[in-house]
């Protein structure tokens, strides 16, 4: 259930009978829709797993995986497994079971960081978490696997953003560019695959009249950063007013702005790190 729905539905109507759990059931999905697709027409699938977001529940059998698990840790070794099933074999993810490894790009991300860190997720040495503007709520894990074109295991430091991939997908299509409204994202593909510089000379991560980030170059400037999103925080089980007014900050403060080659023991400063792994 949600806002007051039966949440689950196929080509806009609501589905019900089907059982299980919900991350395996859309992976079953998706496999039986690559397996049903026209070979002659190209493919673009969008799956959003509902794991590792909450509720944080998981099938028993996978909690046996975890010695002392956390709320999220059980639920994110389901994860794991249902998107990098190698160890397992499971059809799934065979590549003779539907798609033609070598015309296939997979590319796979978080949306955005993980809540309440240190109590349900991790997000390392990243200040704060979901449903803020630092970099522990925006920078996300990435990765993108396409034999013959991306050779494995490079690295990516480039900052990118993930409406990037719109014109990025659709450059590798054929497909034109030109559209009414201007593209906020720029084709990435040569940043990705030969190590180029990145597209953006700044990178907006959000803009409205309260709050706001930009990025450019190695500074970025955060303005009432630690408000959180408390709608985003809040499905997650964690958010609510009492997190807000623990984390907000006087209106119109301003996070400095710092330089990504500094150190900074307020971890207000962006961290150059890994962004994208290929």
């Amino acid at each position: 259930m949600r806002d007051g729905g039966y949440d689950w539905h196929r080509d806009d109507k609501t589905l019900r009978g089907d059982e299980g759990y919900s991350t395996a059931l859309i992976a079953a999905e998706s496999v039986r829709l690559i397996q049903k697709r026209d070979a002659a027409k190209p493919l673009f699938l969008y799956v959003a797993f509902n794991a590792v977001h909450a509720p944080h529940q998981v099938p028993a059998k996978y909690k046996e995986a975890v010695r002392e698990p956390r709320r999220a840790a059980p639920n994110l070794c389901r994860h794991g497994r249902r998107n990098g099933r190698s160890n397992r074999h499971d059809p799934g993810c065979d590549r003779r079971r539907g798609h033609a490894a070598g015309n296939t790009l997979i590319f796979f991300s978080s949306d955005n960081g993980g809540p309440a860190p240190a109590r349900v997720t991790s997000n390392g040495p990243l200040r704060a978490g979901k449903g803020t503007l630092y970099e522990g709520g925006t920078r996300v894990a990435a990765c993108a696997a396409w034999e013959g074109r991306i050779k494995p295991g490079g690295v990516v430091n480039e900052p990118l953003h993930m409406v990037d991939w719109y014109p990025t997908l659709l450059t590798l299509a054929g497909a034109t560019l030109e559209q009414k409204q201007p593209l906020d994202g720029r084709d990435a593909w040569a940043t990705i695959v030969e190590g180029k510089p990145s597209p953006h000379a700044e990178i907006l991560l959000n803009s409205r009249p309260d709050t706001g980030a930009i990025r450019m170059g190695d500074w970025k400037l955060v303005l009432n950063g630690s408000r959180v999103d408390v709608e985003g925080a809040a499905e997650d089980g964690v958010g609510g007013p009492a997190a807000e007014k623990k984390t907000q900050w006087p209106p119109g403060a301003a996070a400095r702005a710092g330089r990504t080659s500094s150190c900074s023991t307020s971890r207000k400063i962006l961290t150059r790190k890994r962004i994208w792994r290929r």
